[in-house]
């Protein structure tokens, strides 16, 4: 993925001249024909006018999304758009937005941590949600630039799942060595590139100081420039980021630990055996593959249910890693049993499309408890620490466990794990879904 961090220098309070010049440079910045532009922040206004904010902003991000979002159409690139002063609901809010190749705004992130010492709150609204995305496939997020200063929320953006992190910023130049040194620490601790798009020229007082930068997973900067206008340009090369986290992390040893764990969860129960749903997906692959490594008695149910993807791709694939595994597993067909629920529910009750779709889970873990019961078997979860994060689980469904080996992995770490054992690549390469339903 090649990413080129348009390092900006905008006139204060100017938004027209602004959005020319952001037009003129990507119109430039396509010469190197990169995968995703990025803008530095509030790049309509410069950082910022107190008076008149309001006026100089844009309405719901109106103008961003016609003039820059037309751009991305028009040259098929990604542009993570910096971030603007945004009007929205009687608030001004200091807003990212990410455009896709078809000049879609697939992304939106307000600001969280407002810079108080330049009185940013008294004019700003603060934001209340984080932003997650993909780009080509690349699961990234956005922060704003003082946002960079608080490690646990770019943490918890990684413990959804991210690989990249774009920071947009306007930095005064007096403070460029902080910023370079807490952008290389989110990239090693969290083991994820970041590309840092930093605004340049003077606002009032302020220099800002440009040195955009790319850093790979150990802080190394792959690409970084001074203090004057330019673009920034890095290419990235995410097997890179596999190989780090590879080095990173003994996984030989904690397959073992993890083993270790199933052995004795087994040893103090007294059950004979394991049992799990293997629904296809990379989080029961690797359920099964670390319970067939403690336990030879290990069986997986695969437990189509009302979906088409349940009986074609998941079913295939669940058939592929039990082969590969060699795992015992059962099918049950479990649509006949939702048809039947659903007709004994009608007359005493109206069930609306959560209580539907949230039927498939339970009477898949009515059915593995079941079986669990008649032949003294643990029934092993299969829900990973970003699902448990989010609430993305059913209560008394996937979320009910005896005890889950993989609870404490992100979707990021299932992936890798997968990789280093050498699971299918159907499994690994396939898009997630949890299939309650078609569409």
């Amino acid at each position: 993925m090649k990413i080129t961090c348009l390092q900006m220098d905008m006139k204060f309070g100017l938004p027209a001249q602004n959005f020319s010049h952001a037009e003129h440079l990507i119109d430039r910045a396509m010469q190197e024909k990169p995968d995703v532009l990025v803008l530095p922040e509030t790049w309509n206004t410069g950082f910022f006018p107190k008076e008149h904010l309001a006026r100089y902003s844009c309405q719901d991000g109106d103008m961003v999304k016609r003039c820059i979002g037309s751009l991305a159409e028009k040259y098929h690139v990604h542009i993570v758009a910096g971030s603007v002063s945004n009007v929205r609901g009687g608030n001004i809010y200091n807003t990212a937005m990410v455009f896709d190749r078809s000049g879609q705004c697939i992304a939106e992130y307000d600001k969280t941590h407002l810079f108080t010492p330049m009185g940013e709150h008294n004019f700003y609204t603060g934001g209340d949600h984080l932003c997650r995305f993909l780009l080509d496939g690349i699961p990234c997020a956005v922060i704003i630039c003082y946002d960079v200063r608080f490690p646990e929320l770019v943490r918890t953006l990684c413990l959804s799942g991210i690989d990249l992190l774009f920071v947009v910023s306007q930095w005064p130049k007096e403070r460029i060595p902080h910023l370079q040194t807490l952008t290389a620490a989110r990239a090693i601790e969290n083991q994820i590139f970041v590309a840092c798009c930093n605004s340049c020229g003077t606002a009032e007082q302020t220099v800002f100081g440009g040195h955009s930068s790319i850093l790979d997973p150990f802080g190394n900067s792959l690409k970084s420039e001074a203090a004057f206008q330019y673009f920034v340009t890095g290419i990235r090369n995410f097997i890179r980021l596999i190989e780090t986290r590879f080095i990173m992390r003994n996984y030989q040893a904690e397959f073992e630990k993890r083993v270790h764990f199933i052995q004795s969860i087994l040893a103090e129960s007294g059950a004979s055996g394991i049992i799990y749903g293997n629904s296809g997906g990379k989080d029961s692959a690797l359920v099964g593959i670390l319970c067939k490594a403690a336990c030879e008695n290990t069986v997986g149910f695969i437990l189509p249910c009302t979906s088409k993807r349940n009986y074609e791709e998941d079913m295939e694939d669940a058939k592929v890693v039990a082969a590969k595994y060699q795992i015992e597993t059962h099918t049950i067909d479990l649509t006949p049993v939702k048809s039947a629920e659903e007709q004994a529910l009608r007359d005493v009750a109206v069930l609306n499309a959560a209580a539907l779709s949230n039927l498939a889970p339970r009477l898949r873990m009515l059915t593995l408890y079941a079986v669990a019961a008649a032949e003294n078997r643990l029934v092993a979860g299969t829900g990973n620490r970003s699902e448990a994060y989010v609430g993305y689980f059913t209560k008394w469904g996937d979320g009910a466990h005896d005890f889950n080996p993989i609870s404490d992995l992100t979707v990021t770490e299932i992936y890798e794990f997968l990789r280093y054992l050498d699971a299918p690549r159907c499994v690994i390469e396939k898009a997630p879904s949890a299939a309650l339903f078609d569409g």
